[in-house]
Parts: C-alpha cells; sequence; structure tokens
C-alpha cells in the first residue's frame, strides 16, 4: 500500500465534503453525502494501518493513542463549532469541510512514503509478528471483529439511555445525563493519551481488562441508584472506551502479516462502525421484542450480557497471542 489512497479519499472528502456550500438540489446533495462516506472510509481505515508501517513497539502504543485522543477532541470541538456555523445559513455549516484542506497539504508534503520508511522486517523489541501462521491470524481477527461489534453494540447504549434511566429512577434531571455524558467523553480522551503507558504495564491483559472495565460499569448502572454511583460507572466505561480503539488497532498491527495490514485494520475499522450504528436496533429489540423488558434497564442488561461476551472473546485473542 501506499499513501495514495489516504490522499484521493481526503480529496474525496473536500469535494463531497463541501457541495452543500453550492447546491440547493436534495439529490444532489444526498448524493454527495453517499460519496463523502466512501472519502471518509477510504482514508480512515488506511490512515489508521499507515502508523503501524511506521512506527513499531512502544512508539505505536503512543501514536495510536494520540489518534484515539485527538479523533475525540476534534469530534466535540466541530460539533461545538458547527452551531456557529449553523447561525448564518444552513449552508455555512457544511464549510467545516473545508478543514480537509490543511489535512491534504500536511499529509502530502511531510506524511513519507512507504518506500522511505524502516523495512516491514526490522522490529522494535516486544513486538509480535506471526507472518507464518496465516490461519491463526485470521482466526484471531475474527475473534477480534466479533468482539469489537459486540462491544460497541454494548457501549453506545449508555449514550442513549442514560436520560430515561435518570428520569425513570428520579434520581435527578435530563441536565445530569447530559453532564454524565460528557464527562464519558472527557475520561476517554486523558486515557486515550497515556495508552501507550497503560500498555507498556499491562501488556497482554489489556485486551481482557478493557471490555471487563465494560462489564463492571454496567453492572453498577443496574444497582446503584445514585448519581454518584452512575458517575463511577460513567469513569470506568470511559475509561474502557479510551483504550478500546487503540488496543484494537495495535492487536491488528500484530496478528496482521505485512502484505494485509490495510485489509485488517479496515475489517476491524468496519467493525467497530456497524458497532455503533446497529447498537440501538440491536439493544431495543432484544430487550423489548425478545426480553419484553420496556425500561431501561433491560438495555443495560443486554449491554452487561454484550460486554462479558466481549471479555470471553478477548480471553481468546490473548490466549492466541
Amino acid at each position: 500500500m501506499t499513501s495514495a489512497p489516504v490522499l484521493l479519499g481526503v480529496i474525496v472528502y473536500l469535494v463531497f465534503g463541501t457541495m452543500p456550500l453550492y447546491f440547493n438540489d436534495y439529490t444532489i446533495i444526498l448524493a454527495s453525502r453517499v460519496l463523502l462516506g466512501i472519502g471518509s472510509g477510504l482514508f480512515s481505515a488506511l490512515a489508521i494501518s499507515l502508523l503501524s508501517r511506521f512506527f513499531q513497539g512502544p512508539t505505536l502504543f503512543k501514536m495510536l493513542g494520540y489518534q484515539n485522543a485527538t479523533a475525540s477532541v476534534s469530534s466535540t470541538f466541530f460539533s461545538f463549532t458547527l452551531s456557529y456555523f449553523v447561525i448564518y445559513s444552513w449552508h455555512g455549516a457544511f464549510a467545516i469541510y473545508l478543514l480537509a484542506v490543511p489535512v491534504l497539504f500536511v499529509f502530502w508534503k511531510w506524511v513519507p512514503r512507504i518506500t522511505d520508511t524502516v523495512p516491514d522486517k526490522q522490529n522494535e523489541p516486544g513486538v509480535n509478528t506471526k507472518d507464518d501462521n496465516i490461519l491463526n491470524n485470521k482466526l484471531v481477527l475474527m475473534e477480534l471483529v466479533v468482539m469489537t461489534l459486540v462491544f460497541f453494540i454494548a457501549l453506545v447504549a449508555m449514550s442513549y439511555k442514560m436520560p430515561q434511566l435518570i428520569v425513570e429512577r428520579h434520581l435527578d434531571s435530563v441536565q445530569d445525563a447530559s453532564n454524565l455524558y460528557g464527562f464519558f467523553t472527557l475520561i476517554s480522551i486523558p486515557v486515550s493519551l497515556v495508552y501507550g503507558q497503560v500498555k507498556r504495564f499491562l501488556k497482554n491483559m489489556l485486551i481482557v481488562l478493557i471490555p471487563l472495565l465494560g462489564t463492571i460499569g454496567y453492572a453498577l448502572i443496574i444497582v446503584q441508584n445514585s448519581i454518584l454511583g452512575l458517575y463511577t460507572a460513567t469513569i470506568l466505561v470511559g475509561i474502557a472506551y479510551g483504550l478500546m480503539a487503540p488496543e484494537l488497532f495495535n492487536k491488528v498491527s500484530e496478528i496482521a502479516p505485512t502484505h494485509r495490514t490495510d485489509r485488517y485494520t479496515a475489517i476491524a475499522s468496519i467493525a467497530l462502525n456497524i458497532g455503533v450504528f446497529a447498537s440501538p436496533i440491536v439493544t431495543n429489540v432484544i430487550s423489548n421484542g425478545i426480553l419484553h423488558v420496556q425500561s431501561s434497564d433491560g438495555v443495560f442488561y443486554v449491554g452487561l450480557v454484550g460486554f462479558g461476551i466481549a471479555t470471553l472473546l478477548a480471553c481468546l485473542v490473548r490466549k492466541a497471542y
């Protein structure tokens, strides 16, 4: 792989992201959203896989943590910025995509080509490479994909069910739910920043600890009946969230044969996004349709089981690597 697909993805993202600035036609705008998604999908996974080509070992751990932290910071910041753009016109909101211009320039100017990096076979101490065991690599990838899918289906439930839970239990106002979710995001950012240090300390135990923290957090949500208890649970789940993405992509870089890193990373990224998208559908169908629990507790029970399954799968991944 070269960096050309990443550059192409950013260009597609820029062109079709800004298209609603110039057009009013609904069909054109709808088509531009589809093509925007293609551009985003093209560069996001490949950009992450490039990290494993440029960095290895402890340096890679730090870079993956930084990547996840900056993604959270930028998402929060630009969501806030958009509220001001919309004041002027709905067209103005799409000016945010012009930020792809400096990204495109910086990537083209300073990101080295693959041929300029250290050869793939030169590894830093502590790096696990198993290019020779393709069957085992694919099996571990499948375990990682299912674990990621279940993890994010369980995780995202917290964002849309916490307000209902607070109201049902008469704990406080819906504003507290907003504060809790903001606290959840805030916790995940510094946790991602220190992922490198955490990984070096916990090593292969980290992959198991992450979904286990989610399990404990959801168990607390179910049994606690106080705002303080919910904040404690939020801290645990927020830590799990901040560590999950960097650990996922680090594991992918460990198991992927050199020539398949891009494909493995893309598959893991797709599993993550499908988990986020499918969470409301899956948790509500199981809670309401199968368990016949109409309260928010049902969704958190489903999430608790999901985190438990993710923990078991993480144990299998740890055993293999």
